[in-house]
């Protein structure tokens, strides 16, 4: 359709979000497919508990100022189904 521009950028992020996923959680499985099928694996797997969308921490401490969590929990998910 004229005049319609292709989304590149959701194009992007969606490919580094599988990609991200799919090479950590081969990483964390040490090569094992059927593991890594199921895992928890993006940023996460680098900073654990520092990237995931929470209120508290924990040791219940306050993280609701760490902002940088509303863009980096998108790259963590658990399994294949969730990507």
């Amino acid at each position: 359709v004229a005049g319609q521009v292709r989304p590149w950028f959701v194009f992007f992020e969606c490919s580094v979000t599988i990609l991200l996923w799919l090479v950590l959680a081969m990483v964390q499985s040490s090569g094992d497919l059927q593991s890594a099928l199921g895992s928890k694996a993006g940023l996460d797997s680098i900073w654990e508990a520092r990237t995931d969308l929470r209120i508290a921490g924990p040791e219940c401490e306050d993280i609701r100022h760490e902002a940088w969590r509303w863009l980096t929990y998108q790259f963590t998910h658990v399994g294949v189904t969730h990507v």
